[in-house]
């Protein structure tokens, strides 16, 4: 169900930036509104994981994201973090493409299979 889909990244979000899920909040705003966000958390003295991030579509392929991006890794960085981590499905290769500009390099590619139990 796309909708049940929906509400559960709208919570993910929400409790991402509310620090339930993360230790750090960035926002790219234009022209006073908020036009993408990426959280961040620390797991552990060395790594950091930018953990959900969205820019809306109207603004993606303006440089948002991949200052997002940039401003995750100094915000990692001044943290203490040596490395930084982010994943994504194989096939979204526009972040992959930001990423990769930004200084990553792939290390491992996983396939995840989602069983949606139809019983209440």
């Amino acid at each position: 169900d796309r909708a049940k889909s929906d509400e559960a990244y709208v919570d993910w979000a929400r409790r991402s930036c509310a620090g339930e899920l993360a230790d750090h909040v960035l926002v790219a705003e234009r022209e006073g509104l908020l036009i993408g966000f990426l959280t961040l958390r620390l797991n552990d003295a060395d790594e950091a994981e930018i953990v959900l991030n969205a820019v809306q579509p109207e603004a993606q392929r303006t440089g948002a994201y991949g200052a997002l991006v940039r401003e995750a890794v100094s915000w990692s960085r001044a943290a203490g973090a040596k490395r930084v981590i982010v994943s994504t499905q194989l096939t979204n290769t526009p972040p992959q493409r930001a990423w990769a500009r930004a200084g990553f390099v792939p290390s491992r590619s996983l396939y995840t299979f989602h069983l949606w139990s139809t019983s209440t």
